[in-house]
């Protein structure tokens, strides 16, 4: 139990430097520049610690010899595979379940600029796509005999 209490002190530790982190090159900046950055606030959002690092530390606690050259157990592996998992469980579930939350307590999901832009690109491909099919209407097998025109979208 022990083990696991080291597991979420690290966690806790681990989240907040990556918090602290990508404040301070992301909105720092910012704010010596005296301007905003295009979607910086988003960004925050990578604070989380991706699904690479975790494999790569499950990896590297899984790949410590089970015993040293002289024949002796290797010190503390065990330990450190537990911690490292106690880190991965931690983030995966505390993390995935908090976050949503976070966003929208903070709300950095609340990019208007971002959201127009994605509207702005649904509307255009949605006439194109119209566009295309009344180009087709003519040459489409069978269409043609049954006598009914494409509908608007």
């Amino acid at each position: 139990m022990r083990l696991v209490g080291i597991g979420i002190a690290v966690s806790l530790v681990l989240i907040l430097v990556r918090a602290l982190w990508i404040f301070g090159t992301l909105v720092v900046p910012q704010m010596i520049r005296r301007r905003r950055m295009p979607r910086a606030r988003s960004r925050m959002r990578s604070s989380c610690p991706g699904r690479d690092a975790r494999v790569v530390s499950l990896a590297a606690a899984l790949a410590l010899p089970t015993s040293l050259p002289a024949g002796g157990p290797f010190p503390a592996r065990e330990a450190l595979v537990i911690v490292t998992l106690t880190v991965i469980v931690f983030t995966l579930v505390g993390q995935g379940l908090t976050l949503p939350w976070l966003i929208r307590a903070l709300r950095l999901g609340a990019d208007v600029e971002v959201r127009g832009h994605d509207a702005s690109a649904r509307q255009r491909l949605l006439e194109a796509a119209t566009r295309r099919i009344h180009e087709l209407y003519p040459v489409w097998p069978g269409i043609a005999a049954s006598g009914s025109a494409p509908r608007d979208v």
